[in-house]
Parts: structure tokens; C-alpha cells; sequence
């Protein structure tokens, strides 16, 4: 309809090995303007903290992170007060002109998922072949959830989507929901009606020992990636035509 496109997004964050980080990421965020607010989940019981400030929402609830795992992220979406919720991990942050980049993108074309980094893959949707490396700015198959502005609405649909991929999920993830921004990009695609789209965006990347929240150089990692896109885009009943 003639929705006004937001002038401000929802953070959502998860808080897991990192809350130094993510403490001077919030210190960043409260002072930009586009900021409405920033939701940080409590994903561990031992990293938990508080955070008084207005724009700051503290969900404390670690034992989410059994049931939802990684798409943890996607429940604290549905709680965002602005229509626009940018997800991201805690090992990244874009400055004030990146941000105004992803909100111009999505502006453009307000159902699509916007996002820094993009993956593609391999072959046909009945043999797809999860590809590593990164694609260049422009439309892509996945973006992932290091860095994306996306909405509610396809937080939703998410949600909405799950139960077809659920029972892969509790028997084959680990940790649990890995792969969240394969279904996500999918599921956001298609309710789009466009592939997500990936936008040169200046960030920060926080360059940190200690383990992030996603496991990024097991070769396991990517055959389980593999196995859980077919599954996926099996389970969506995606087909060529659609990607």
C-alpha cells in the first residue's frame, strides 16, 4: 500500500561468547539517528549484562537458545518496535553511511532483504551445492545474517515457514538452526519476490579471539550447509523457475 518507508530500524542482536563486543557495538548504535532501538537476547547464562540506556532492550532469556538456537534472532525480531530490523552477529558493525546505504536499498524495493555479504550456489534446486565465497554487490541467493536489514514481516514468515524444516533441524543442526540465513533467504525471497539483494556498506569488522556464534571452517560445516539448502528448498517447494 502507501506505507511510509521507516526513517529508523530495530536492532537485533544475540548476545552469546562475545559481550564485550557487543556492549561496544550498543555504545556505538544508541548515538546514530536511524536507531530506534537495540534488542540484545541473552543467549548465555554466564554473559549476561545490563545495559540502562533508553534505546536499549534487554531480553534475558538463555533458555531461548535451546529451543530457537540460532534463529533466536528471528523471535527477538517479532518484538521490534520499527517495521525495518537490521539482524546481525557481534563481530561486525556498519557505520552511519552504511547504514543509510541498506536503508536507500531497501527503500527502493521495501519487501526485499537487504544484506553485506551474499553466497550463491552450485547447480540446480535439486542438487544445489552451497558455494563459500562471496558474491559481488548485486542480487544474490543468500545473504547472511552477519549484517541484514530485513522486516517483521518476514521475521513472520519464518516462522511461518519452519515447521517444514523442523524435524531436519532438531535431528541434523548443530548448534541449533544452523543455517537460519539459508531458510531465511529463501523464505524472504520468495515472499519478496526477488532475491535478496547485497549492498557495499561501510562497516567495521571487530577482529576477536574466542569463538563467534557461527562455526566458519569446518568442512563438515559446509556439507551439513549442503544438505540443509536441498532439504530446505525442497521442503519450500522452490524450483528453477522461482531462483
Amino acid at each position: 500500500g502507501g506505507s511510509q518507508v521507516p526513517s529508523r530500524v530495530s536492532v537485533v542482536m544475540l548476545n552469546w561468547r562475545r559481550p564485550g563486543n557487543v556492549r561496544r557495538i550498543l555504545r556505538k548504535y544508541v548515538e546514530y539517528d536511524a536507531v530506534e532501538e537495540i534488542i540484545v537476547w541473552m543467549c548465555h547464562p554466564d554473559t549476561r549484562f545490563n545495559f540502562s540506556h533508553p534505546r536499549v532492550r534487554i531480553v534475558d532469556k538463555p533458555s531461548a537458545n535451546s529451543e530457537f538456537g540460532l534463529a533466536t534472532r528471528f523471535r527477538a525480531c517479532l518484538l521490534a518496535k520499527s517495521e525495518w530490523v537490521l539482524v546481525q552477529d557481534d563481530d561486525h558493525y556498519l557505520q552511519p553511511q552504511g547504514l543509510a546505504a541498506f536503508m536507500a536499498a531497501k527503500a527502493s524495493s521495501p519487501a526485499r532483504l537487504v544484506g553485506a555479504f551474499g553466497r550463491d550456489w552450485r547447480g540446480g534446486w535439486r542438487d544445489a551445492a552451497y558455494v563459500r565465497r562471496r558474491v559481488p554487490p548485486g542480487p544474490a541467493r543468500i545473504v547472511l545474517t552477519v549484517l541484514a536489514l530485513t522486516d517483521v514481516a518476514a521475521c513472520q514468515a519464518f516462522w511461518d515457514a519452519a515447521p517444514a524444516v523442523q524435524e531436519f533441524i532438531t535431528q541434523r543442526s548443530r548448534p541449533l538452526w544452523n543455517g537460519e540465513d539459508i531458510f531465511f533467504s529463501l523464505v524472504a525471497g520468495r515472499l519478496a519476490g526477488e532475491p535478496p539483494l547485497v549492498v557495499r556498506a561501510r562497516k567495521v569488522f571487530m577482529k576477536q579471539g574466542g569463538v563467534g556464534i557461527h562455526q566458519r571452517d569446518a568442512r563438515e560445516h559446509d556439507a551439513y550447509r549442503d544438505e540443509f539448502l536441498r532439504h530446505a528448498v525442497a521442503a519450500l517447494g522452490i524450483t528453477d523457475v522461482d531462483v
